[in-house]
């Protein structure tokens, strides 16, 4: 059988200079547009390329000088509506998947926090009149080093659980149960020299080392 017009998937045409309901290629000179046929104009890309799929089509072009563009699709109606049936089909199935996939990593991340918990408990070792200290350190330190995209010490890759368990809990020590911060303000923190700032961190790594000690061998 011939093909025509109406049959030819991803005809060229534009639109007539003669008439405004008149389209034009230069295999068919003028057409109409057929019975029950539509225009899609181009920006949704899943809806573009299924229609290019499910039939014949007509692809509008325009011109912009020497350059040529696309101005949408024109089509059998029932393709179109098809094809947005399709297109609502798959926007729920990546919302379901998209779904499925933040509940897997909120869980992720929830089983790392605790394993970095359990990992930093381990590590202090207090003794159990201060097991309650313990776990709230360890909790609020798990919560603060693991945190997605932060750059902290919990999310690097570069050491073991173990390692970044103990500089995290040990962080979180240094900031919150010694004077460390207070040093780094009375010294001007924006503005410390390398040698200055090590030797704080150096003598809030004693204390932290001491604070470890008092609550591991029960001292008041």
């Amino acid at each position: 059988m011939k093909e025509t017009a109406v049959t030819i998937r991803g005809l060229r045409v534009w639109n007539s200079k003669e008439k405004e309901e008149l389209f034009w290629c230069p295999d068919f000179g003028e057409l109409e547009k057929p019975q029950k046929w539509e225009f899609v104009p181009s920006g949704n890309t899943f809806l573009t390329r299924t229609l290019k799929k499910l039939g014949p089509h007509w692809i509008l072009l325009g011109r912009d000088g020497k350059y040529t563009y696309n101005i949408g699709i024109i089509c059998p109606a029932e393709n179109m509506m098809k094809a947005r049936e399709m297109e609502t089909e798959s926007q729920l199935k990546r919302e379901i998947t998209r779904e499925k996939s933040k509940k897997y990593r909120e869980k992720s991340e929830h089983n790392y926090r605790k394993e970095m918990e359990e990992l930093m408990f381990s590590y202090l070792e207090f003794s159990e009149r201060y097991e309650e200290l313990a776990h709230r350190i360890c909790s609020q330190a798990a919560r603060h080093t693991t945190i997605v995209g932060s750059g902290r010490v919990g999310r690097t890759k570069q050491i073991s659980k173990e390692d970044r368990a103990i500089l995290s809990v040990r962080a979180h020590i240094r900031h919150a149960y010694t004077n460390y911060e207070e040093k780094l303000i009375n010294e001007g923190a924006f503005d410390l020299d390398d040698e200055t700032h090590t030797i704080i961190k150096g003598e809030a790594n004693e204390e932290v080392d001491n604070f470890i000690r008092k609550h591991r061998n029960h001292e008041e």
